[in-house]
């Protein structure tokens, strides 16, 4: 079975749904299931994934019991593939401060919204200490409950300084008049 193409900029359940759907022809929709924590895959033979997720029915959906789908995540170190692993540091303190530029320049739909089922790890961006032009490298890495991510990729944060020289384009002012006050 090939794997298929999908609209990362869904979110995570509906990814899955989508894959479901797609090799199962169903017509399920996110809320007629919820999601156990993807695991380690422990199937064998000669079709090999890597995660193992149990979906169970929602009372009244139409369904009932639950089972175990195994696929693969994708490796988000693959993600950007040739594009640019560098973003602009602005006014972010945390990765998920630039979780919207990430997500954009990816077209992806990357989240922490589902509690259950976190897409990322967040945490402090690193420290910058005001050197012109500075920029630290930080692994952003897919959560181990990440129902469509695994794995980590360096990125680069970069403060976007601009040369004073650029930013003052008329060096040529008007000047001061100096007004006495009225007494």
């Amino acid at each position: 079975m090939a794997n298929i193409v999908t609209d990362f900029t869904k979110a995570a359940a509906q990814i899955i749904i989508d894959l479901v759907n797609n090799d199962n022809t169903l017509a399920l929709v996110v809320a007629s299931v919820t999601m156990g924590a993807p695991t380690a895959a422990v199937i064998g033979g000669s079709i090999t994934r890597d995660t193992d997720l149990t979906l169970t029915a929602v009372e009244g959906s139409g369904y009932t019991g639950s089972a175990t789908i195994h696929y693969n995540r994708v490796d988000i170190s693959t993600v950007p593939g040739s594009r640019s692993t560098v973003f602009p540091k602005g006014d972010a303190v945390n990765i998920s401060d630039l979780l919207a530029e990430i997500n954009a320049a990816y077209g992806i739909n990357l989240s922490n919204a589902d509690a259950a089922h976190h897409d990322f790890v967040d945490g402090a961006l690193p420290t910058f200490t005001g050197t012109p032009n500075e920029q630290h490298t930080f692994q952003f890495t897919a959560d181990a409950n990440s129902l469509v991510y695994e794995n980590s990729v360096t990125l680069t944060v970069h403060a976007n300084d601009i040369a004073l020289s650029d930013a003052i384009t008329n060096a040529t002012l008007n000047g001061l008049t100096y007004v006495q006050p009225a007494s």
